[in-house]
């Protein structure tokens, strides 16, 4: 459609006709997207943003037709080409992330990375984090397209500028879309790097150094909570919260998170203790009340055993008294 249309402007089409086209146009359009909404409406495995994207194409359509009724002829092209120009930039994103998706999977799958034996197990899932990192810069990068298409700025740097300095004001600080954007990918990041180093830790690394489970385990533990924490500390910093804030905000919860959530808190420090003194360990053989089972993890609110018929208990750190 968008090809005849300029296909139409560049022979100069007498007007009424090309006014007539466009109404066609717009006309068929609303009925065929408001025809497929209703249909992914009643089928309930259908997403639902595609009925939402079907029902404002179709308004788009509706307004299109609207204007070319009422007279507006130049307006109503403008709209026309903007949708058109939309929908191929939506084309072109869904592509680049389709190929970055693939590239991603090549590089793990089939590169030297398959000599590292984290990514021999888990090479789809760091694909797979990874690639929505590069997702979130697309869809940055069409919506400021998107914006510039429809002249809601009139340039690259206005539409960036613009953007991120949307926002509202927080006592005396100014959160912005630029804030939330970078906190949100700073605490994002932390959780893919700490996963990663936590998965290297224990697959490649202890290992091949000789190092027992359960020590590897509380080590690499702390590793992954440590990152976190200091991803989570930068994203407050970028935000422009202070630290001194937090730790006054803390002290007022923690009366309040001690005395409504006990158990919470006092699994966390068995946890601790557990993982630090290390009186169990994983692969350890233990008997719980009647049952015999072995250890398969220590979290820092929970220990999972396996019994010999093969199902497996989440025993609280804090009933860890119970383990003989």
């Amino acid at each position: 459609m968008m090809i005849t249309t300029q296909f139409f402007v560049v022979i100069s089409l007498p007007l009424p006709l090309f006014r007539l086209y466009v109404f066609i146009v717009a006309s068929a359009g609303f009925t065929v997207c408001l025809v497929l909404a209703r249909q992914h409406h009643r089928q309930k495995e259908s997403p639902g943003y595609v009925t939402f994207g079907l029902g404002l194409v179709s308004l788009l359509f509706l307004i299109v037709a609207f204007l070319q009724m009422s007279g507006q002829a130049d307006r109503a092209l403008r709209v026309l080409d903007a949708f058109f120009v939309t929908l191929g930039f939506a084309l072109g994103a869904w592509l680049v992330m389709q190929l970055v998706r693939g590239a991603l999977n090549w590089v793990v799958h089939t590169s030297r990375f398959q000599n590292i034996s984290v990514f021999q197990k888990h090479g789809s899932s760091i694909a797979a984090r990874v690639a929505l990192l590069f997702d979130f810069f697309i869809v940055w990068l069409f919506v400021l397209t998107v914006l510039l298409n429809w002249q809601v700025f009139s340039t690259p740097a206005e539409a960036i500028k613009g953007v991120l300095s949307w926002g509202f004001t927080m006592g005396s600080q100014r959160v912005t879309i630029g804030l939330l954007l970078a906190a949100i990918a700073i605490l994002y990041g932390s959780v893919v790097v700490s996963s990663t180093v936590q998965a290297l830790l224990l697959e490649e690394v202890f290992p091949k150094r000789n190092i027992e489970p359960g020590v590897g385990l509380s080590i690499s533990r702390l590793t992954q909570y440590g990152l976190l924490s200091v991803g989570f500390l930068l994203a407050l910093a970028t935000l422009g919260i202070s630290l001194t804030n937090l730790t006054i905000l803390g002290g007022a919860l923690g009366v309040g998170i001690g005395f409504g959530l006990q158990a919470i808190v006092n699994n966390f420090a068995s946890g601790l203790i557990l993982l630090f003194e290390r009186p169990i360990r994983v692969h350890d053989y233990i008997v719980v009340g009647d049952l015999f089972a072995e250890i398969k993890s220590i979290g820092l609110r929970s220990t999972v055993v396996r019994t010999f018929d093969g199902s497996e208990i989440v025993i609280p750190n804090s009933d860890s008294s119970q383990i003989k």
